[in-house]
């Protein structure tokens, strides 16, 4: 989840989150990958929304806290909307990262997704309340955003090998080509959300999430 706070005088929207990162893999250098590329990515849309009959720059602005330990309660007990719990690990049941359902604050990312670029940045667009678009095969329509899944068919210069025929291996999106665009800022509704004086995006799933350990093979 993130709060919204206003900064009427100099017309700021900032969307602050606190990520709560547990597990094998909790540590300060995906610390510093998530609060990165989140920031990176969705600040580098220059994003606007109209408020109050003025336009107001949005910002994004993400907190890590590492824990070394976390209680299942301490997930399950949170009320704060600012708080997001995630777990990370090399595998996972899914065999990707995800997030609990959209607009979840909770969610279980493993460590060859964090370094691929863009991953995290689109599991945050899930928490903040984006689907994937209906449409994806978007051939002809350029770089695409931040909410297109792996899958999703692209121009040649946007997959993973631009020779590649799409939809054959190595011939769907590159998810790390992925950007955040004033589109993806408006699907937030965030003037809505003002309007209705909930100053906050996501839900409280307050999901804890246990280690998967991938089965031996036979």
């Amino acid at each position: 989840m993130s709060v919204i706070q206003l900064d009427k005088v100099n017309k700021i929207i900032y969307v602050d989150s606190v990520f709560n990162i547990y597990g094998t893999f909790a540590n300060e250098h995906y610390a510093q990958i998530i609060q990165q590329e989140i920031e990176q990515k969705w600040n580098a849309a220059d994003g606007k929304v109209l408020l109050f009959e003025q336009i107001f720059k949005v910002i994004f602005r993400v907190k890590i806290v590492i824990y070394n330990l976390i209680l299942p309660d301490t997930i399950l007990q949170n009320e704060d909307y600012i708080n997001n719990y995630i777990r990370i690990e090399t595998a996972s049941k899914m065999h990707v990262s995800f997030v609990d359902g959209i607009l979840s604050n909770s969610g279980y990312f493993i460590t060859s997704n964090l370094e691929q670029g863009s991953t995290v940045a689109h599991e945050f667009g899930h928490m903040l309340g984006l689907k994937h678009p209906d449409v994806l095969d978007i051939r002809g329509k350029g770089q695409p955003s931040i909410m297109y899944p792996r899958g999703t068919l692209v121009d040649p210069a946007f997959q993973y090998d631009a020779q590649a025929i799409a939809g054959q291996p190595g011939g769907t999106i590159n998810p790390t080509v992925r950007i955040v665009t004033q589109t993806d800022i408006d699907n937030l509704k965030i003037a809505q959300q003002i309007d209705a004086n909930q100053f906050f995006l996501g839900k409280l799933t307050n999901k804890h999430h246990e280690i998967f350990i991938a089965p031996e093979n036979s």
